[in-house]
């Protein structure tokens, strides 16, 4: 299973996540840069980010160098979440990205508050897949690297394959038992027609 790791991140603390997270994930990692960077300090950053997130304002982004969506099976998408909602970039990465709504896409959110809930409501109106796949939602996990955070980033590489394994098969299962279904019916009703055949074959004699 081939991985890439896409981010965004303002503060630090996303950056923080994903460089404890990719090694063990065994990822390729790709950052989006904005092509006008954001103040990460004061509270303008809150103010304009917020509102660019709640009104899905799309900055422009850099090229992303060397990402080829199709060399992946997995991409994780990873993001501060601002009110709510994924940060500005992001949402301009997932426009600039429409293949992403057919690709196993997770999460990995990082918040204030804990808050998470819109931003992954969000992205899966985007990318259906994103409310399958195994995801995280740390809250500030630079100034929150107690053991919660840690045991988080230590579990999370595994249970993320794990995970993934489990989908990939439930999803296999699914489709075996919906094809066995579609050649049961397809059966009875040859059965049906090779019935009715033999009973009009009679009828002429």
């Amino acid at each position: 299973m081939k991985i890439a790791i896409v981010y965004y991140s303002l503060t630090g603390n996303v950056r923080y996540v994903v460089e404890s997270v990719a090694p063990r994930l065994e990822a390729d990692v790709f950052e989006i840069k904005p092509k006008k960077a954001y103040k990460a300090e004061g509270m303008g950053k809150f103010v304009k980010g917020g509102m660019q997130a709640v009104f899905s304002v799309l900055p422009q982004l850099e090229p992303l160098k060397g990402f080829d969506m199709d060399a992946y099976d997995v991409i994780i998408l990873a993001t501060p979440v601002w009110a709510g909602r994924p940060s500005a970039p992001m949402l301009s990465f997932v426009a600039e990205n429409s293949e992403l709504s057919g690709k196993d896409v997770g999460l990995i959110m990082c918040s204030s508050k804990g808050k998470a809930r819109g931003c992954m409501k969000k992205l899966k109106g985007y990318i259906p897949s994103v409310a399958e796949m195994p995801g995280m939602n740390l809250v500030d996990p630079l100034t929150n690297k107690d053991t919660i955070v840690a045991k988080s980033l230590a579990d999370y590489p595994h249970s993320f394959i794990e995970g993934y394994k489990t989908l990939t098969k439930r999803r296999y299962d699914q489709k075996h038992h919906r094809e066995r279904k579609k050649a049961e019916k397809a059966a009875k009703r040859e059965d049906k027609l090779a019935e009715k055949d033999a009973s009009e074959d009679a009828g002429e004699e």
